[in-house]
C-alpha cells in the first residue's frame, strides 16, 4: 500500500512539474552565475590589456625622449659648442613631432632651449628651485639615468613633463640634458580620444607626493574611485602609475536578464511536465544531458580563461620588446652621415670623425639588439626532443666554441666526471655558452678568469652549478638581471645588449628547471640550474 502512495505521489503531474521547476531553475541560475563570472573576467582581461597597450604606447613616447635626451649629454660631454647641439636638436625635433623642446642645464641654470622661440623666459632660469623640483631632479641624479617629473606647470606657458637626465664629468654632477613634452602632445600618443569619446573606459596618470600621498595628475584630482573593474600598471620612468578603469556593466544587466528568462523558462517547463506527466523519463533523461553539457561547457571555458591567461602574460612580454625603437639607431647614423656629406665633401676634419664614430657605435648596437633578438624570438620551449646529453661532452664543446676568448683572458674551467642527463642538447649549449661567455667578459681586472662546473643530485632534479672570481653582482640586481635589456653596466664598460640572461632564463623555464644565483662583490658569482631528470 506504501508502495503504491509513493508511485502515485511520484507520477502526480503537479509534483512533476514542481520537480522541473525546481531542476531547471537551478540549472539557469547556476548558468547565469557562470556567465556572469566569465564575461567578468573578460572585462578584466580587456581593461588589463588595454592598460599594457596604453603603457606601451606611453613607453615608445618616453623612449623617443630618452634616445633625444642621451645624443645631448653625449655631445655635452665631448664639449660641442651650441651651434653644434643646436643643428642635431633641429634634427630630432624635426623627426619627433611630439618633443615639444630641449634643454641643457649647468649645474642648475638653463643654458640652451631649443626651439627658443616661445621658449625665450626658460634661459637663465634655475630648475632647482623649490623642494619639489629638488626632489625630483635628485632622484635622476640618484638613479643616474633619466626621470621624468610632471605633468607641471611649466614657466613657458602650458602643462607638460619634464625628463632630466644626468651629465657627469670627470664623475661630478655638470648638469642635466633636458626633454620636454607637452600634456596635448601627451595625450594626443597615446590614442585615447576613441575610448574616452565612447565613455567605455576612464584613463588616470597618478603618483606619490612627499607625504606618500597618491594624486591623480591626469585628470587633477585628489583621490581615485576605484569603483568597478580596473587595472594598475607602473611606468619607472617617472614612478607614475596608470589606471584604467572599464565603465562597461553589461554583463551584470545581460545576467540579470538570463536570470529573469530562466525563471520564466522554469515555469514554462513546469507548466508544459504537467501537461506531459506521462513521460518522466523522457523528461529526466534530457534534464540529465542538459546539466552534463553544461558541466562540459563551465570546464571548457575554464580551460580557456587560463590559456587566455597565459596568452596575456606572453603578450605583455612581446608589448615590452615591440615598445623598443629599433629603427630609430638607423635613422641616426643615416642622418649624420647625411649632414657629414653636405658639410665637409671629401675632406673630413676632426669633428668629422667624432660624427663617423656616432655613426659606427649606433649601427654596431643596432645590428647587436636586433641579432640578440631574433635569437631570444627563437628560443624554443619545446621538451618533445629530450635525449640523453653527456654533460662532460657538452662542456667540452662550449669550451671549444669559447677558445679564443679562454686564451685571450688565460682563464681556466674546471670539470670531470660530469653525468648523463635527459634533456635538450642544443637548448643546454645556449644557456652555458652564455654563462661562460659572461663569466669571461665580466672578470675583475688584473685576474685570470677560475670557473668552475658542478653537478650534484637533489630529489627529483639535477642541479648544475657554473662559479667564477668576476666582478661579482649587488644583491639588490639578482632579479633585474634576468629581464630582458636590462643592464647593470655602460656599453663602454662591457660589451652587451643585455639579452643574454633573459635567453638563459626562457630556456630554464620551458625545460621545467629553475635558475638563481648567489654573488659577491669582488668575490664571485655562482649560477645554479635545477633540471628535472
Amino acid at each position: 500500500m506504501k508502495k503504491n502512495n509513493f508511485h502515485k505521489i511520484i507520477f502526480n503531474p503537479v509534483f512533476a512539474g514542481y520537480c522541473c521547476f525546481i531542476i531547471i531553475l537551478a540549472i539557469t541560475q547556476i548558468t547565469a552565475y557562470h556567465f556572469h563570472k566569465i564575461e567578468k573576467e573578460k572585462e578584466r582581461q580587456k581593461t588589463e590589456l588595454l592598460a599594457i597597450t596604453v603603457k606601451s604606447n606611453l613607453e615608445i613616447l618616453l623612449n623617443h625622449g630618452i634616445t633625444a635626451a642621451k645624443l645631448i649629454e653625449n655631445l655635452v660631454k665631448r664639449d660641442l659648442p651650441l651651434s653644434e647641439i643646436k643643428v642635431v636638436c633641429d634634427e630630432i625635433i624635426s623627426r619627433n613631432p611630439f618633443i615639444d623642446a630641449l634643454q641643457v642645464v649647468k649645474d642648475e641654470t638653463i643654458i640652451f632651449t631649443y626651439p627658443l622661440k616661445g621658449n625665450e623666459v626658460t634661459i637663465g632660469y634655475e630648475v632647482l628651485k623649490g623642494t619639489y623640483h629638488l626632489e625630483e631632479a635628485l632622484k635622476a641624479y640618484d638613479r643616474k639615468d633619466i626621470y621624468f617629473e610632471g605633468p607641471i606647470n611649466l614657466i613657458q606657458g602650458g602643462v607638460g613633463i619634464v625628463g632630466r637626465l644626468p651629465i657627469m664629468k670627470n664623475d661630478t654632477l655638470w648638469g642635466f640634458s633636458a626633454v620636454i613634452i607637452k600634456e596635448k602632445n601627451f595625450l594626443n600618443f597615446l590614442n585615447l580620444k576613441d575610448s574616452l569619446s565612447e565613455k567605455v573606459f576612464d584613463f588616470y596618470l597618478t603618483k606619490h607626493d612627499s607625504t606618500g600621498k597618491e594624486i591623480a595628475l591626469i585628470p587633477q584630482l585628489s583621490s581615485l574611485d576605484l569603483d568597478g573593474i580596473y587595472h594598475h600598471v607602473s611606468i619607472p620612468s617617472g614612478d607614475w602609475t596608470l589606471t584604467v578603469i572599464s565603465k562597461n556593466d553589461f554583463f551584470t544587466t545581460s545576467t540579470l536578464l538570463i536570470s529573469i528568462l530562466g525563471t520564466l523558462l522554469s515555469i514554462s517547463f513546469g507548466f508544459f511536465l504537467w501537461n506531459l506527466s506521462k513521460q518522466p523519463y523522457t523528461l529526466k533523461k534530457q534534464v540529465n544531458e542538459r546539466t552534463l553539457e553544461l558541466k562540459q561547457l563551465n570546464k571548457s571555458l575554464q580551460l580557456k580563461a587560463e590559456q587566455l591567461e597565459k596568452s596575456n602574460r606572453d603578450l605583455e612580454q612581446f608589448a615590452y620588446i615591440a615598445s623598443h625603437d629599433l629603427q630609430e639607431p638607423s635613422r641616426m647614423v643615416n642622418s649624420f652621415l647625411e649632414r657629414l656629406q653636405k658639410k665637409y665633401g671629401a675632406e673630413l676634419d676632426e669633428k668629422a670623425n667624432k660624427y663617423i664614430d656616432f655613426a659606427v657605435q649606433g649601427s654596431k648596437r643596432m645590428l647587436q639588439i636586433i641579432k640578440d633578438l631574433l635569437e631570444f624570438s627563437r628560443v624554443d620551449h619545446s621538451k618533445k626532443s629530450l635525449q640523453e646529453v653527456d654533460l662532460n661532452e657538452l662542456f667540452d664543446e662550449v669550451c671549444a666554441f669559447n677558445s679564443n676568448s679562454i686564451k685571450a683572458f688565460s682563464a681556466s674551467i674546471k670539470y670531470k666526471d660530469l653525468p648523463t642527463i635527459q634533456s635538450n642538447y642544443s637548448l643546454l649549449i645556449q644557456v652555458f655558452h652564455n654563462l661562460i661567455e659572461n663569466a669571461l667578459k665580466y672578470c675583475k681586472e688584473g685576474t685570470s678568469p677560475e670557473i668552475k662546473i658542478k653537478v650534484k643530485e637533489i630529489d627529483q632534479n639535477w642541479q648544475i652549478s657554473v662559479s667564477d672570481n668576476g666582478i661579482g653582482i649587488d644583491s639588490e640586481y639578482f632579479d633585474k638581471i634576468f629581464l630582458i635589456f636590462q643592464r647593470l653596466h655602460s656599453d663602454s664598460d662591457y660589451k652587451g645588449s643585455g639579452i643574454g640572461l633573459s635567453i638563459v632564463k626562457k630556456i630554464v623555464d620551458g625545460l621545467d628547471g629553475k635558475i638563481w644565483l648567489e654573488s659577491k662583490l669582488n668575490v664571485g658569482t655562482t649560477f645554479y640550474i635545477n633540471l628535472p631528470k
